[in-house]
């Protein structure tokens, strides 16, 4: 597994925008059967600015199967 955060600031001069970026993400893969692999992972971020339009939370999870032949 792996697990990550992140945090990021942008600044938009010509229409006075400032936003803020915040998150983290987890992930885990496991061995289902032989040569097939499953893999969870979940993010999320969250974004603030000054334009209270511009925030938001957003939550992604991922479910994927993958095999090697």
């Amino acid at each position: 597994g792996s697990a990550s955060v992140f945090y990021g600031r942008g600044e938009y001069v010509l229409s006075d925008i400032k936003d803020n970026l915040i998150g983290g993400h987890v992930a885990l893969s496991y061995d289902i059967y032989k040569d097939f692999k499953g893999h969870l992972s979940y993010t999320y971020s969250q974004t603030t600015s000054n334009v209270d339009a511009r925030d938001y939370k957003k939550n992604v999870v991922s479910l994927k199967v993958s095999t090697a032949f």
